[in-house]
């Protein structure tokens, strides 16, 4: 996340010890909060199948499978609506009930949807959706924390049922709630602020606020919630979701650098420090191209990369890619064709999980790419990230300052007090885990604090011995691997007045360690914990590490059957969860929001599915948490979308196709 110098120097932070937030947009009113309470509750087989030229694809509703107003309906898969239990699952619990808002004046229908009780035997082809019977057309909420949240429309289906076929519940590990609400009413919990904008504070208690801020926007948007909807159990967790909001505050408000989902489209929104009005720009874009970073200045300018997207070619082929500067009313200043040859930016592959950052400083851009590159040595066209920095001015490439990582997995940026470029990085190899940077146009230096255990081979190739000391229970492993996964996410890096913070999350063993390589197998082994490692500035030298924690050593053995030794130091976990299954730590940010108080907000989840979010202040002198406070399921966050201060609030962008929404959030600590 990108921190504005004012913002580090400011005299009020230096004179308060508790940080007191300056709101410059005015508190809204809260948003309309409901109560469920249900009426009847029943266990639906899921035997009805939906209506296809199939087999079992009736289109009829048995009775077995409604409660109150809503049915649960297997859909068509390859040749038939499966509903026996083979291929699908079975037996719904479901609760049919009401909503009723905590003043009594609004009520609406709504079902509480339970897991499954019984998994498919084989595996699962058909899954099951809601169905409404309704006349008329529904918008359906989601209903977490009190707070409903549009989620679908409902679709005319077979007799007198509506279909909310993307309401998926075969795939449910806690229960959800659903409300039903006529589309015609145009319903929204939150406050009408203009004809395109609306806004509700979602969560306030003694500690702190959350206001929401929503706005109309033309184009097809990233939906923070349902485009990447998942867990850190599933394989779509190991590699993430790149940035798809850049957010950065300006002086005359903040720019949201975005891209159209349909049509490859950059825009950039614009909105005053009240986040009362907004307006939308078209930006300079490339058809097939996708927007890989991007940054602001103070003075409202814009920065950003396009990338060619990843057509599939065979073997793969040198992509193209182009650097923009645009001022603060969208006009094109510069437009730059980068060289990504072997010998330059080095891409041949780019799309959704290769995750980039980018931000300003005095003049210059730094980003971090991630990217396929040329083939190497090897045969392989391998992944992985490069730190560079342009010119500001004219975008002329200052420094390639080379890999970053192997299989580069994610990263963040800061700047320091110094005006480099600080950055965290989280590989699979060379080296394994999160490394720490800090860059700009003369070099880059690095060092890795935080390393993560390793999946060896369960099959013998060439002469590679049996590792013993990781086999056994029925389970033999070899003395090599290739392992893909890091059991982590990357968190946040920001300075503090004699130390720099790294952020992540990690699996911890019962003992805090981590590089146990015995506890693999699954994408997730151990439950999710907040973890940080705090280190002095000047981190590359000696004994730099400053924080008490777990110290372990340990090792793993390479794809070519070498020992690559491993160490952590001062590892401090901030969370220490146990069970896997219900409490896992994702989606980590951080800012900066005094001389001595750090941010931290992340949010909970259970193997596959989002439960909570959290909110922490931290005191970077101490490393001790100062206040946390757990806000419900009420606001989701963006894989890899950051944070951003500006008079001592923390902002973030979120998006909600659905609405055709920007979301702008607002977190005040009092």
């Amino acid at each position: 996340m990108k921190v504005a110098e004012s913002i580090r120097i400011t005299t009020l932070f230096l004179a308060l010890q508790i940080f007191l937030p300056q709101d410059i947009h005015a508190a809204p009113p809260p948003v309309q909060k409901f109560d469920f309470k249900a009426s009847e509750s029943k266990i639906l087989p899921g035997n009805s199948g939906e209506k296809q030229k199939a087999f079992n694809c009736s289109g009829v509703i048995q009775k077995d499978d409604r409660i109150g107003s809503v049915a649960v309906v297997a859909l068509f898969s390859q040749n038939a609506c499966y509903t026996d239990g083979n291929y699908n699952n079975r037996e719904y619990p479901m609760e049919w009930g009401i909503v009723t808002s905590k003043d009594g004046s609004t009520k609406f229908p709504a079902v509480r949807v339970f897991p499954p009780k019984k998994r498919a035997v084989h595996f699962l082809a058909s899954t099951h959706v809601l169905y409404y019977e309704s006349g008329e057309d529904q918008d359906v909420f989601g209903f977490e924390g009190g707070l409903l949240t549009k989620v679908t429309s409902t679709i005319a289906a077979t007799d007198g049922f509506r279909k909310a076929d993307s309401l998926v519940v075969s795939f449910l590990d806690q229960p959800r709630v659903y409300v039903f609400v006529p589309k015609r009413m145009e319903y929204s919990p939150y406050h009408k602020n203009s004809k395109d904008s609306e806004s509700g504070r979602i969560f306030e208690d003694g500690n702190y606020s959350v206001d929401k801020y929503r706005f109309s926007v033309s184009g097809k948007i990233f939906d923070t919630v349902r485009d990447f909807n998942f867990g850190p159990e599933s394989g779509q967790a190991i590699y993430g979701q790149n940035r798809t909001f850049f957010l950065n505050a300006t002086k005359k408000g903040f720019n949201v650098v975005w891209q159209d989902r349909a049509n490859d489209q950059v825009y950039l929104s614009q909105f005053d420090p009240t986040l009362k009005n907004f307006q939308q720009k078209k930006l300079t874009s490339l058809p097939k191209y996708m927007l890989a970073a991007a940054t602001s200045d103070e003075k409202g300018n814009s920065y950003y990369i396009l990338i060619e997207k990843d057509s599939g070619a065979s073997p793969p082929r040198t992509r193209r890619a182009a650097a923009f500067k645009t001022s603060g009313d969208g006009k094109n200043l510069k437009k730059v064709t980068l060289d990504t040859s072997a010998n330059g930016l080095n891409i041949t592959s780019f799309g959704d999980n290769f995750i980039c950052s980018m931000a300003y400083s005095n003049g210059k851009v730094g980003t971090i790419i991630s990217r396929q590159m040329h083939r190497a040595g090897d045969g392989g066209y391998h992944q992985g990230a490069i730190a560079v920095v342009f010119d500001a001015e004219n975008l002329k490439l200052l420094n390639n300052t080379g890999q970053t990582s192997g299989h580069s997995f994610g990263n963040a940026m800061a700047v320091d007090s110094d005006g480099k470029f600080l950055a965290i990085d989280l590989g699979d190899n060379y080296p394994r885990g999160v490394t720490l940077h800090r860059f700009d146009e003369k070099g880059r230096a690095g060092r890795l604090l935080y390393s993560v255990k390793t999946a060896h081979a369960s099959s013998p190739r060439g002469t590679y011995p049996v590792y013993k000391e990781i086999s056994g229970g029925g389970k033999t492993f070899y003395k090599w691997s290739n392992d893909n996964h890091t059991y982590s996410e990357i968190g946040g890096v920001e300075e503090a007045a004699d130390r720099i913070l790294i952020f992540f999350a990690g699996e911890p063993d019962s003992e805090g360690k981590s590089l146990n390589n015995s506890r693999i197998g699954a994408n997730l082994n151990d439950a999710r914990n907040l973890g940080m490692v705090i280190v002095k500035k000047d981190f590359t030298q000696g004994d730099a590490i400053l924080s008490q924690g777990v110290n372990e050593t340990g090792g793993f053995y390479t794809f070519l059957g070498t020992y690559s030794p491993q160490e952590n130091k001062g590892i401090h976990w901030l969370t220490r969860y146990e069970n896997k299954a219900l409490h896992n730590v994702s989606r980590v940010k951080t800012a900066s929001v005094g001389t001595d108080r750090i941010f931290i907000l992340h949010e909970i989840w259970a193997a596959n599915s989002y439960s909570s979010t959290q909110l922490t202040l931290l005191q970077a002198s101490t490393g001790q948490v100062i206040k946390s406070v757990n806000i419900g399921p009420t606001l989701q966050l963006g894989w890899h979308d950051d944070l951003i201060v500006r008079d001592g609030v923390v902002y973030t962008a979120t998006g909600n196709a659905t609405d055709g929404k920007i979301e702008i959030v607002a977190i005040s600590v009092k």
